[in-house]
């Protein structure tokens, strides 16, 4: 729907856009907004003790650059480890820097499952119990084994995989 009105009131924005468009540009420009009376002293004042510092404050100070150049600062940072510095054999670091490997369903699993939720672990545990022996396993008996709904195990158990 929000197609269909928007071809519909196209035509009615761009009617006669060129002529809105010659207005608007030919317009006069606005004022700017008077500066605050704290600014226009700082300016009065910046004038009286130099006159030509807004021509001196855009053009480059050649004898500041050459002093610019002459300066190396070398920074001094305790908080950086030094490449010759040796190994502290008391400080923790890691020995190895190999990633830890993934489990094997390729993500985190957690070691601690609320009552009422399984893991995924624990669910294909569970629907391998029951392919194996579905007498044995039924759904209640798993029901009570993992904490869970009776019938919420029965939808678990019939679903095909």
């Amino acid at each position: 729907m929000g197609n269909v009105s928007r071809r519909l009131s196209r035509p009615f924005k761009n009617y006669n856009i060129e002529n809105r468009a010659h207005r608007e540009i030919a317009k006069d420009k606005p004022k700017v907004a008077p500066s605050y009376k704290m600014k226009q002293t700082q300016i009065n004042l910046v004038n009286e003790l130099e006159p030509d510092y807004k021509v001196t404050s855009q053009t480059k100070n050649i004898e500041l650059d050459n002093n610019l150049k002459k300066i190396y600062v070398k920074s001094y940072d305790n908080s950086v480890p030094d490449n010759n510095r040796s190994e502290d054999p008391e400080r923790n670091l890691p020995k190895e820097r190999l990633r830890p490997e993934l489990s094997e369903f390729g993500f985190y699993e957690s070691q601690e499952v609320v009552k009422g939720k399984i893991s995924l672990r624990q669910a294909i545990q569970m629907i391998d119990k029951h392919s194996k022996d579905p007498i044995i396993y039924n759904s209640e008996y798993l029901a009570k084994e993992y904490y869970l709904e009776k019938k919420l195990v029965d939808y678990k158990l019939h679903i095909k995989l």
